[in-house]
């Protein structure tokens, strides 16, 4: 029992031992416990306990005080000694911290963009419970998957499922507003019902978000719209009207929508604000125009809800779905899944892509793998004239453990020179690269406590691998053998340079052969034969009422014009066809239906675009019977009900009821983008239903024959505004993704191959410096300049070699299997784009190591030799 009196405390004793080794030795015993064990004899054991802890308060804070203060007077001597070696290898430094603050800077550039593509939707309060309802349906074999829905379904699943708090519609318009005498021509309006602003999250200026959209004919306004059209009046109150269908009362006023949403918009309108004679989709589930949101309650599993959607369907439209042949299916899709993980038909918005988050994310730890090679290469390989320096060290008493710690900190230190000049690159460079990915995105991004931890955990490890050797493996020779340089010169550290040298060129050689690949793809579907003419062709959206009343006399007045060949109206065109529909077939049961992409058009259509008919003929104002019931179908829709060419004078129809004859079929054509398979298609002839006017005209003078037709267009429409597109801008934008891929791959394969070879050019200027006396030497002996090149070239071009043998396969499987698997019209990977990307590397590393080489040649061999 006398025995355990004796012992100290035991957390007590723990902490003096971490913090007072010199007080106590390695079997926990020493100064403090004999004294501990003394104070017991004499003055008990209370006091003695607590002499014990006074001495933890007293006697540690003031080791750790000590320390600080010796700490902070080591630091700042290793940073003169870093800064002493920065100045008298100026060269090294440079490159060093030049390389890595590049591929710092390209990764902090990647990592933001990064940053905003995750961070679509999250600034919803309640985005975690926020789902959208989306629609698929299952026809004669084929299935699509819709973003919208059909307007009845968010309500009944709010009444019938109880985890579903609250609901509301998006139903996109355009439209013509006026107030007072001021008109203005507007795209994003949207009808919502009144829970909007309970579901998504918007910075209210003026009105309350609970009421905003209760009442009929209210609208709510963003910040720039109220701008525009209030001027700097308080709009709260005041009336605008929407196409000529009565005033909406300004209910409320809205910051704009941010920029990371999936949906943007400068004008809601409550849904009670349709006119009754437009109540039909609010009530018909076989009409799928707009799209669904709710709110889940916070413990809800939506998975769950989702199973119990069927039943509930099943309840209001199972009856007419089994009638004719229909399989529905609805899901629940998460907010912040839609911008990277939808792509579905219909989206509301342009979305971005999953796939191309991972592809930056590794080109970024590429390019930063890449710069950290060339610091740790340089570093290691300088080091190793650091012998002398340590053994002199050594021998004037310093310990290891001071050795390691100034090598650490003079790596790190460079690292976080590295750093700060890399942000100040990407603040130089950010407008460029936000000009490069299409974003908006500011340096107060990069503030994130997140993004801070990263930076310096980047920072830590490159310092701390590229210091490592020095610090750890020199440091430990006896001081002899360095004074002598009679340390081993380490065929392993030349093993690992030389892996790590043939890694940086592997890297760098896919994201060439990379950039190739997907620049050859983009060219391949841009120059495409699409089997449609969308040269010179000019595509004005029709808006309002003026045009549907005088289509023939705005077109005969065009047509006039000589430099105008053809004009055509239609609902949709190639690179906008958005109608799909259910397709009866003449002597087919109800049940035997085909889904179809649509398109109402009126005679011309086929002339205007080149279409090639190859059974049957176009439509023709010849055939009185045709007037708004016939049928163009192309190849795949002939296939698909099986009567391939003796389709010409069958029938098909959308119902049993409407069921009119093909008077053609036309050769297949991409009406749709390469990125997705030709569908069965029908062009319906309705010349009374249509949004587009499309122009062929002729090269000759695109600008005068423009301006003839916005003057004829604003004789017949003096209200709506003039706006056209060409067809084939609009269809090569639908690669904007691509184009846009291209783009920042090229420039960082660029950035890659240039840090790769900034640390060849290191590493062989080391090598030259290393072999002054050798070369010396030789050039005695009687070599040559160009053998000399030759010796010391040889081995950095075999290491390009080697990269190329292991970066080859590896580029094949990922672009094949992974990237243009996604294209069903796909480039076929050429041998050629290997071996030009390969020989590409192979010329720049030579160049690069070239210099050196010629140099180190043509220097005199007597101060060479001369040279200690």
């Amino acid at each position: 029992m006398q025995k355990r009196h004796k012992r100290p405390p035991r957390i007590a004793a723990w902490i003096l031992k971490l913090f007072l080794p010199e007080h106590i030795g390695p079997d926990g015993m020493g100064d403090y416990e004999e004294l501990f064990a003394y104070k017991i004899q004499e003055e008990g054991k209370s006091k003695a306990r607590r002499w014990y802890w006074s001495q933890l308060f007293f006697a540690v804070p003031s080791f750790m005080a000590q320390n600080l203060i010796w700490s902070y007077a080591m630091l700042k001597n290793y940073i003169k000694i870093t800064s002493r070696h920065i100045k008298r290898q100026k060269g090294y430094t440079f490159i060093n911290i030049s390389g890595l603050a590049v591929g710092m800077a390209c990764c902090i550039l990647i990592l933001l963009w990064v940053q905003n593509e995750l961070s679509y939707d999250k600034y919803h309060e309640n985005s975690k419970r926020i789902y959208r309802i989306t629609y698929a349906s299952e026809i004669g074999g084929a299935y699509d998957h819709y973003a919208l829905a059909p307007f009845p379904s968010a309500p009944a699943f709010k009444e019938e499922i109880p985890e579903v708090v609250a609901f509301t519609r998006l139903w996109e318009r355009t439209g013509l507003i006026t107030h007072q005498n001021n008109k203005f021509d507007v795209r994003d309006i949207f009808y919502a019902d009144p829970d909007y602003f309970r579901i998504f999250t918007h910075e209210f200026i003026a009105g309350d978000p609970d009421s905003a959209l209760e009442a009929p004919r209210s609208v709510v306004l963003t910040e720039d719209s109220a701008l525009k059209i209030f001027s700097s009046q308080d709009p709260l109150g005041k009336s605008i009207n929407l196409n000529g269908d009565g005033d909406l009362k300004v209910t409320g006023v809205i910051k704009n929508v941010p920029i990371n949403s999936h949906f943007h918009f400068d004008y809601l309108v409550s849904m009670n604000s349709i006119p009754r004679e437009r109540t039909d989709p609010l009530k018909e589930w076989q009409w799928i125009l707009g799209y669904g949101y709710v709110l889940l309650e916070e413990k809800a599993d939506f998975k769950q809800v989702e199973n119990k959607i069927a039943s509930i369907v099943d309840k209001y439209i199972g009856q007419d779905e089994e009638k004719f042949g229909i399989k529905s299916y609805y899901f629940l899709q998460k907010v912040t899944d839609i911008h990277l993980k939808s792509h579905l038909q219909s989206e509301i918005g342009g979305n971005g892509d999953i796939r191309y988050v991972y592809i930056f994310s590794f080109i970024a730890i590429f390019i930063l793998i890449i710069a950290c090679i060339n610091f740790m290469n340089l570093s290691t390989a300088r080091s190793a004239s650091r012998g002398k320096e340590i053994g002199i060290r050594k021998v004037l008493g310093a310990h290891r453990k001071r050795l390691v710690s100034q090598f650490l900190t003079e790596s790190v230190s460079l690292s976080l020179y590295s750093l700060i000049l890399a942000l100040i690159l990407v603040w130089l460079i950010l407008p460029a690269f936000n000009n490069l990915t299409g974003k908006n995105i500011n340096m107060r991004a990069m503030w994130h406590p997140i993004t801070i931890l990263g930076f310096l955990g980047i920072v830590a490890f490159t310092g701390v691998a590229a210091g490592s050797y020095p610090a750890f493996y020199l440091s430990s020779f006896q001081p002899i053998y360095t004074l002598h340089n009679k340390f081993r010169k380490g065929s392993q550290r030349s093993l690992l340079r030389t892996s790590l040298v043939i890694l940086q060129f592997t890297i760098s050689i896919c994201l060439m052969i990379s950039t190739f690949i997907v620049l050859n793809q983009l060219n391949y579907m841009k120059n495409q034969k699409l089997g449609f003419d969308k040269e010179q062709v000019l595509a004005v959206h029709i808006k309002g009422e003026g045009i549907p009343n005088q289509v023939d006399a705005l077109k005969n007045e065009l047509k006039k014009n000589p430099n105008i060949l053809e004009a055509t109206y239609s609902e949709g065109l190639p690179g906008r066809q958005e109608s799909v529909i259910t397709v009866f077939q003449e002597g087919k049961s109800e049940k035997e239906t085909h889904t179809f992409d649509y398109i109402y058009s009126d005679y011309d259509f086929a002339k205007t675009f080149g279409l090639e008919i190859i059974q049957g003929r176009d439509f023709s104002k010849e055939f009185a019977s045709e007037e708004e019931n016939a049928y163009l179908i192309n190849e795949t829709a002939a296939a698909k009900l099986g009567w391939g060419n003796n389709a010409v004078g069958k029938k098909i129809g959308i119902s049993d009821e409407r069921m009119f004859p093909i008077v053609g079929i036309v050769k297949d054509f991409h009406y749709k983008s390469l990125k997705e398979t030709i569908g069965p298609l029908a062009i319906y002839l309705l010349p009374t239903n249509f949004a587009y006017l499309s122009i062929k005209m002729n090269t000759a003078d695109i600008t005068a024959t423009l301006a003839y037709i916005e003057t004829t267009w604003k004789t017949f429409e003096k209200e709506r505004s003039f706006d056209y597109f060409f067809v084939d801008e609009n269809f090569d934008a639908l690669y904007n993704s691509e184009e846009r891929l291209s783009h920042i791959i090229t420039v960082f394969a660029v950035v890659a191959i240039f840090i790769a070879c900034l640390g060849l050019f290191g590493l062989a200027s080391f090598t030259a410096e290393q072999s002054t006396k050798e070369i010396g030497i030789r050039k005695v002996l009687g070599a040559s300049v160009s053998s000399i090149m030759a010796r010391y070239s040889q081995n950095f071009i075999k290491w390009v070699l080697i990269s190329n043998i292991i970066a080859w396969p590896v580029s094949y499987f990922l672009m094949k299997f992974y990237w243009l698997a996604n294209f069903p019209f796909r480039i076929k990977i050429s041998v050629l784009t290997f071996a030009a990307s390969g020989s590409i590397a192979l010329l720049i590393a030579l160049f690069t190591v070239s210099f050196q080489s010629i140099k180190a040649a043509l220097a005199n061999p007597i101060d060479s030799l001369r040279s200690e």
